[in-house]
C-alpha cells in the first residue's frame, strides 16, 4: 500500500527540471581533444565553439573572446529555440583565448 501511495504522488507531483546551456569548444575535427599546444602570433587557429539551449524557453546568446583578460571579439549567436544547436568555427591570431558565453534573455 506505501508503494502504491508513493508511485501515485511521484505521479501527480510536478517534477523540478534542470534548466542549463550546453558551450562546448572543438578542434577542427569536430573533436573535444588534440587543440593546438602552441601557436604563432599572426598565424589564426581554428577552433569550433557551440551552444545548445536547454533552458526549456527560447534564450539569446553572446560568446566573448579574452585574450590576456582583454576582449578582443564576439560572437552574436542569437536566439536559440528550445534543444536548437548553433556551432560554428571561428579563427583567432595570437595567444591562450578565455571564452564566456552570456545568456542575454532567458
Amino acid at each position: 500500500m506505501v508503494t502504491l501511495g508513493f508511485i501515485i504522488y511521484m505521479a501527480v507531483t510536478p517534477q523540478e527540471v534542470e534548466k542549463f546551456t550546453e558551450f562546448y569548444v572543438l578542434n577542427t575535427e569536430g573533436k573535444a581533444q588534440d587543440y593546438p599546444e602552441q601557436v604563432t602570433v599572426g598565424h589564426p587557429v581554428d577552433i569550433r565553439i557551440g551552444v545548445v539551449n536547454h533552458e526549456y524557453q527560447p534564450a539569446a546568446y553572446q560568446v566573448y573572446i579574452k585574450m590576456d583578460g582583454i576582449e578582443v571579439g564576439e560572437v552574436n549567436v542569437g536566439t536559440l529555440a528550445y534543444q536548437q544547436k548553433w556551432e560554428e568555427t571561428e579563427p583567432y591570431l595570437k595567444e591562450p583565448l578565455t571564452l564566456y558565453i552570456d545568456v542575454v534573455s532567458p
